[in-house]
């Protein structure tokens, strides 16, 4: 995805961007993250990072690094349709139904399947992490299917 979308990325005004190590002689501004083989959490994500088969389970890894108590995850309902193996490289042929816009990926967009089996996997890892150190990942994603995280309704945190 990040060779799909330099030009969109290099766009973007911020004071860094976490991208893959491999990536960052393409990006503006890349802070390089450096990809674990083996899984695990971790929560020096400028040393090393586990990728968990989902950009959400990075995510998790660097607000965890960055001091939130609370991860507060929204649209992430964790329904995928989808031709052909986990993890397999596909190219779009159209209208996008797994996101919250069809043109997210949009025809002839490369992409990899999802593994839902070893996302969750990854995620039962970060919900550990966050409890042992008394934090809180919360899902306020209406109907969701993803039942690693504790539930709660989006209004309330408004």
């Amino acid at each position: 995805m990040i060779e799909q979308s330099v030009e969109q990325i290099n766009k973007m005004e911020c004071i860094g961007k976490f991208i893959r190590a491999d990536k960052v002689d393409i990006i503006n501004d890349a802070i390089p993250l450096f990809s674990a083989s083996m899984p695990m959490f971790s929560k020096s994500p400028l040393d090393f990072i586990y990728e968990g088969f989902t950009v959400t389970y990075v995510c998790m890894q660097l607000a965890y690094w960055m001091g939130f108590t609370t991860a507060l995850l929204v649209g992430v309902d964790h329904r995928f349709t989808f031709e052909g193996q986990p993890n397999e490289q596909v190219i779009s042929q159209g209208a996008d139904p797994n996101h919250f816009h069809p043109d997210y990926f949009g025809k002839d967009v490369a992409w990899n399947n999802p593994d839902l089996y070893r996302s969750e996997m990854a995620y039962r890892m970060a919900l550990t992490n966050y409890k042992w150190d008394d934090r809180k990942i919360i899902n306020l994603t209406p109907d969701t299917a993803l039942d690693v995280f504790e539930k709660q309704d989006w209004h309330k945190w408004m």
